[in-house]
């Protein structure tokens, strides 16, 4: 239903279908990479490489307000699952995780 982009460290957003001017959801010194939308199109998250580390933060275009959702590591590389319900992200460039979107927990899976 939209799509993002990031350009210069920056993250945008858009209507696939209707296309026109984009959103601009972040505007931070620090740069942002790896967006992804839950599976209904109203969150995006994204990395962020605030405090020197890289950490996974969502935004939700219906409220307009940002949470940042993991602290543990550089994390990367965020996929959701198909449900919305779990979110799999990189830790470390070494250990795979999952975030629970409902009990805001993770754990390492391997």
């Amino acid at each position: 239903k939209k799509v993002a982009v990031v350009a210069r460290g920056e993250i945008f957003a858009a209507s696939a279908k209707d296309g026109g001017d984009a959103a601009r959801v972040t505007n931070t010194a620090a740069p942002e990479s790896f967006a992804a939308w839950t599976p209904d199109s109203r969150k995006l998250v994204y990395v962020s490489e605030r405090d020197g580390r890289r950490a996974i933060y969502q935004y939700d275009f219906a409220t307009e307000t940002e949470t940042q959702l993991t602290r543990g590591g550089d994390d990367a590389s965020p996929v959701f699952s198909s449900d919305g319900k779990l979110l799999a992200f990189i830790r470390n460039a070494r250990a795979l995780y999952v975030y629970d979107t409902e009990s805001k927990r993770e754990r390492e899976l391997t």
